[in-house]
């Protein structure tokens, strides 16, 4: 469409590319032996070391093993994260908090999983095998002083630390030169996120991370902890070859008939009780049933989030302005009833 156009640079500034290597995780272990080991070689070199898993937290969630009950968030309907060193758990969508019980709310059972695992839970395990290491970890947890993101990213940059554990924030734009292993954690959750995007933001977060290592003098290498080893997302990434993801990509988003084949609109309903969303969604899915230069996708339930009730519906077609008229139509020719409020959101950076 003339949209987009490829600039590349011929060769890294800094030198040749990174190597990538696969590895495939271990049961009861957040970092694998062979990546433990990797570690402890370029600690001895007193060499950087940076690690990337984009989950904050220690788990994602709390289930209690005798009834199964998961701690779930009252205004969001979604599992509370575990924040172990302070003692709660919180919801990453609201912000919600309540302390952390030793006993299950339902069965009153002490027998509490957690599930899933985030960096405080890497960081408390590189703590216990690399006593001596100095590690800092950065993400939205430990980056809400003023400043800190910019003293957290200096302390390592004056090699005042040795290992750098961080969300997405640590991928893009350090520049340090005594970083020599790069360390990528969670690919496999982050390439089954529902969502037309996931695969695709799953391969630059790779590329990113891989750019960080290697920026020196010193060889870099990016360990990929993994279990979809042959992913074409991870196979493409380990040999640095985006140009044949684009292309398998691209066939995959023909195929689906998803962006930038077509252009997507959603339309989310919100109302304080469930029933007034989702009737209005359906409503509204069936007022665009009758176009036929369109497809309607839904209405979906989301569930409850900040305490208000989501239902969507998504309008896919091949010709924007077509579906932009559909909508200011529907929005002429319907009322919203009671306190349900209707965001539209052309081209959606996200699905769910």
């Amino acid at each position: 469409k003339g949209v987009y156009e490829l600039v590349e640079l011929d060769g890294r500034i800094a030198g040749v590319l990174p190597e990538v290597v696969l590895v495939k995780p271990r049961v009861r272990m957040q970092v694998a032996q062979e990546i433990r080991e990797a570690i402890a070689d370029r600690l001895d070199k007193k060499e950087q070391i940076l690690i990337l898993l984009n989950k904050r937290g220690y788990a994602p969630v709390l289930q209690c093993v005798d009834c199964g009950h998961v701690e779930m968030c009252t205004e969001c309907d979604r599992p509370m994260s575990v924040h172990k060193e302070d003692g709660i758990l919180k919801c990453h969508n609201c912000g919600n908090t309540r302390q952390l019980g030793s006993r299950c709310p339902e069965c009153q059972g002490n027998h509490l999983r957690m599930i899933g695992s985030g960096t405080q839970k890497v960081e408390e395990e590189l703590r216990q095998t690399f006593p001596q290491a100095r590690i800092t970890r950065m993400d939205s947890d430990s980056t809400q002083r003023k400043d800190s993101h910019r003293d957290l990213l200096k302390q390592f940059e004056d090699h005042e630390s040795d290992i750098l554990l961080g969300t997405q924030m640590i991928a893009k734009g350090l520049d340090i030169p005594n970083v020599t292993l790069a360390v990528v954690l969670g690919v496999d959750q982050a390439l089954l996120r529902s969502d037309v995007r996931s695969v695709e933001e799953t391969f630059a977060l790779l590329v990113q991370a891989a750019g960080r290592s290697g920026r020196g003098e010193g060889k870099g290498q990016v360990l990929v902890q993994t279990s979809a080893t042959d992913h074409y997302a991870i196979q493409c990434a380990l040999k640095h070859d985006y140009l044949r993801f684009f292309s398998i990509e691209m066939r995959y988003r023909k195929i689906g008939q998803n962006p930038p084949y077509t252009y997507l609109i959603a339309l989310e309903y919100t109302s304080k009780t469930h029933d007034s969303a989702l009737e209005c969604a359906k409503d509204a899915a069936m007022w665009f049933a009758a176009n036929q230069d369109f497809r309607i996708l839904g209405p979906v339930d989301l569930g409850k989030t900040k305490g208000a009730y989501r239902s969507r519906i998504i309008l896919k077609g091949k010709t924007l302005d077509t579906m932009r008229n559909a909508v200011w139509r529907l929005l002429d020719e319907n009322e919203l009833k009671g306190d349900v409020e209707l965001t539209v959101d052309v081209n959606p950076l996200a699905l769910m």
